[in-house]
């Protein structure tokens, strides 16, 4: 994890895979995975940022 522009960038690298099928089988579902980890950490992002707006709560800083 980094810090990217105002939020964070995760990368998953992976090495050492004893056959391709394997390699492409732990792509795909790492794929979905990460997606699905990203879309949640957006919606609660905007969630978090209504909430603050709405209620004048302060902001914290390098929190999703």
């Amino acid at each position: 994890m980094t810090v990217a522009n105002d939020g964070t960038s995760l990368k998953l690298r992976g090495s050492g895979f004893p056959t391709a099928s394997i390699f492409k089988h732990l792509k795909f579902y790492w794929g979905g995975t990460l997606e699905i980890l990203k879309q949640h950490v957006e919606r609660r992002r905007k969630w978090r940022e209504q909430l603050i707006s709405r209620e004048g709560l302060p902001h914290a800083e390098g929190g999703a």
